[in-house]
């Protein structure tokens, strides 16, 4: 594989990236590994697991790539498709395609421990045959973070900055700027429940193996290899308890905003009110040219070519 040279300025996020290409010229994306955060055994975790799930995915392959003066870059790639851009900033923009594949997507992101799910990370697609634009999440390289600090469902939980694509999803839906149809959502948790826990342990494999290579390191309140492994069986198995109860309270929240009172908004309301204001903020501030810059800027520091 060759580097594309001068065609990474407009690559997003803040891991040291460039785009390369093979003999047959065909385009890959490479990203560089980072051997504290676990980038490439986290997204490895994440993709094993969807394809076994039959989950349309970009697979992720290590790479080593040649540079100018000897260097070389040390990585992994997935190809680039043919995409018409991210996700558009408002999910009423949004087919129902899209709007389905964010909502299973929510699902995955819970099961596989990863809040970093935001809009520029999925790509729209348009490919012949489809009535109707797609869009696929191509980036799950912080999955298994939100192991380390179990928290409970809600619309406003994120784990960056940039909120996930399926908080401004149900921002719209308990404001009634849309209806939706939960049942996209169910549906990826009984893909979920068919991922026998053989599936689970040999996808977790090469994650456990880094962050358990050294005697008495553990990962987060998991002592041992064993203990992270049952607590991923662990939530594969409540994921429908879960979302039970947390789509019965979008509903609940729905109906209560959508009710005519003549009584003021209650704290409760006032408060979600104010985090959706902070959610749209920081939702229209994403992909900003600003934003960008800073990124490339991030990049650059961190040795990308």
């Amino acid at each position: 594989m060759r580097p594309l040279t001068g065609q990474n300025r407009s690559l997003s996020g803040t891991t040291p990236k460039l785009l390369v290409q093979d003999p047959n010229g065909r385009t890959f994306l490479a990203k560089a590994k980072d051997p504290v955060n676990l980038n490439f055994e986290r997204e490895l975790f994440a993709t094993r697991l969807r394809q076994a799930a039959g989950e349309p995915t970009v697979p992720v392959v290590s790479k080593s790539i040649d540079l100018e003066a000897g260097r070389r870059f040390d990585g992994y790639v997935k190809p680039m498709l043919p995409a018409q851009g991210p996700l558009a900033p408002d999910p009423a923009q949004w087919t129902l395609a899209q709007r389905n594949v964010v909502l299973a997507d929510h699902v995955w992101a819970e099961f596989l421990g990863n809040d970093d799910t935001h809009r520029l990370q999925s790509i729209v697609l348009h490919a012949p045959g489809m009535t109707e634009p797609g869009s696929m999440n191509i980036d799950w390289d912080r999955s298994l973070l939100d192991y380390r600090r179990t928290r409970p469902l809600s619309r406003f939980r994120q784990g960056t900055p940039s909120p996930p694509a399926h908080n401004l999803l149900y921002r719209s839906y308990v404001r009634g700027a849309l209806d939706l149809d939960f049942g996209p959502s169910f549906d990826a948790i009984e893909r979920i429940h068919g991922l026998s826990d053989q599936e689970i342990r040999d996808a977790l494999g090469p994650f456990l193996d880094r962050v358990f290579e050294a005697p008495g390191r553990g990962y987060g309140p998991y002592p041992t290899r064993d203990a992270l492994v049952q607590a991923v069986l662990a939530r594969r198995d409540r994921l429908r308890d879960q979302f039970e109860v947390f789509v019965r309270s979008l509903m609940d929240e729905r109906a209560q905003r959508l009710a005519r009172s003549p009584r003021p908004p209650r704290m409760r309301q006032i408060l979600a009110d104010l985090r959706d204001g902070k959610m749209w903020l920081a939702n229209r501030v994403l992909g900003s040219a600003a934003v960008s810059r800073v990124m490339q800027s991030m990049r650059r520091l961190q040795g990308e070519p």
